[in-house]
């Protein structure tokens, strides 16, 4: 997967999804960027602009399902088993199936969807509940490297520093 990285500062906004009502008139053009292109936010941040396969929460860990359409879903142990090294990341908005959205890969962010009580610095797994992160279920879930939550999760949300997330292997 390639991208390239287009400088902080042109006003892009990751907090929103964007629709694409029809990519054949001009009156409702397509999205406003490619798929794939990564822009360097603040603080070390960097940012993916990808089209939502489902619904999608602002803060969901979401994974990267279908590489071509830049496609991401928001993460389930079913999803992430199996699937060594694919790209997770945090989304910025809430999205809706056929939206854009940026997905977070680098840098902190404050409000990550993870189990409640879940603590902070160690390993982490995808879990049965969409989007949220949490601790590992024998057999029935992925670890998830490069995503580590700062403090211990409550209210299912979780600050945490995101270093190129990816899915690692089956527990």
């Amino acid at each position: 997967m390639s991208g390239s990285i287009a400088a902080y500062g042109e006003g892009f906004n990751f907090t929103t999804a964007y629709s694409a009502v029809s990519t054949t008139t001009p009156e409702f053009p397509g999205a406003p960027l490619a798929v794939g292109t990564r822009v360097a936010g603040t603080a070390g941040a960097q940012w993916v602009f990808v089209l939502a396969g489902g619904t999608v929460a602002a803060g969901d860990v979401v994974l990267i399902t279908t590489n071509s359409s830049w496609t991401a879903q928001s993460m389930t142990s079913a999803l992430a088993k199996g699937k060594l090294g694919q790209m997770v990341g945090v989304a910025g908005a809430a999205a809706t199936v056929g939206q854009f959205f940026w997905m977070q890969i680098a840098g902190y962010n404050a409000s990550v969807a993870a189990t409640t009580a879940q603590a902070a610095w160690t390993v982490l797994s995808s879990t049965t509940t969409a989007g949220r992160i949490g601790a590992a279920s024998a057999g029935n879930s992925a670890k998830v490297t490069g995503l580590v939550l700062v403090a211990t999760a409550a209210s299912n949300v979780a600050a945490a520093i995101l270093t190129n997330p990816a899915v690692g292997t089956d527990d």
